[in-house]
């Protein structure tokens, strides 16, 4: 009896975790900015203390987005930072969708970076860059952008969002997903 009861422990255990590493997909930011098991920042200048990552209402889909806008600051740039909880892409969900729009149509130099970390969730030094993006890449209507994690198959990984800027741009993200193939 004690082999049996191990036995479903140890199943239900896996099984639970398997459940739990991606519980965090989608993610449409309805309960706020962090949600749950994920991490907002700064950098490590830790400028732009008045306008961290928050909520909008200019949803893609629900009623809110993720949100960061631009501060005026001197000495630096502002730096703001989301990142997801750890999870492990697959074979089946190897693919992160999300939505993303800006406010404005002018070009103030800003860039936002989508990087990887497999080792922490809040050392700056820890993200690799995957994808860069600056005001020219996207405009003020939603549109999709995607980024393939085919080769953190079989990692424990966290992505973060980093946005560089100073007085200017505000970006929404909206309808994180980790799915898909890629190829099909």
């Amino acid at each position: 009896m004690n082999k049996i009861t191990t036995f479903f422990t140890t199943l239900c255990a896996l099984f639970g975790f398997i459940a739990i590493s991606n519980a965090q997909f989608p993610e449409g930011f309805e309960t706020g900015v962090p949600p749950a098991g994920w991490a907002s920042f700064r950098g490590t200048n830790n400028l732009g203390t008045a306008y961290d990552w928050t909520t909008s209402a200019i949803s893609n889909s629900g009623s809110q987005a993720a949100y960061v806008r631009y501060e005026n600051v001197t000495g630096g740039l502002a730096e703001d930072w989301l990142v997801t909880p750890q999870f492990t892409p697959d074979a089946s969900n190897n693919l992160l969708t999300f939505m993303q729009r800006q406010s404005y149509t002018s070009n103030y130099g800003s860039v936002y970076t989508v990087r990887v970390s497999a080792a922490s969730q809040t050392n700056h030094a820890d993200f690799t860059i995957l994808n860069t993006q600056t005001e020219n890449d996207f405009n003020t209507v939603y549109a999709m952008k995607e980024i393939d994690l085919s080769s953190y198959e079989g990692q424990t990984v966290r992505l973060g969002i980093h946005c560089v800027s100073n007085d200017s741009f505000a970006l929404m993200m909206d309808s994180f997903k980790v799915e898909g193939t890629l190829g099909l």
